[in-house]
């Protein structure tokens, strides 16, 4: 079974106004001698977004493509979730984060900055 996962920043006040205009898709697939980044964020303590959340994930009228607007299932059907900021940095380090560039963009892994010129 495959997982595809994208992370979907966003912060509010209220749960009314929740919206992600951001995307960032995390690679599952890159091979690591730790292949169990999907078990670990699975494991996360999430909740599901909030009932209007807005997002890119949101199918269009005919359902064939991805628009901006309310969304609160994935495409199989099940809840989209949160989880706080901090859970995630927690997988920082993780083999699997650190091997595939995307990755690294999305959970901001310190390793993925530039230092010096």
């Amino acid at each position: 079974m495959s997982l595809c996962l994208y992370l979907l920043p966003y912060a509010t006040n209220s749960d009314r106004d929740a919206r992600a205009d951001d995307l960032l898709q995390v690679e599952l697939d890159w091979g690591a001698e730790h292949r169990n980044l999907p078990d670990l964020l699975e494991a996360l303590p999430a909740r599901d977004v909030p009932r209007h959340f807005r997002c890119r994930l949101a199918r269009s009228a005919d359902g064939e493509r991805y628009v901006f607007g309310e969304a609160t299932e994935d495409d199989y059907g099940g809840p989209l979730r949160w989880v706080r900021a901090g859970d995630l940095a927690a997988l920082t380090n993780h083999p699997q984060v650190m091997i595939a560039p995307r990755n690294r963009a999305a959970f901001a892994s310190p390793r993925s900055r530039r230092t010096g010129p």
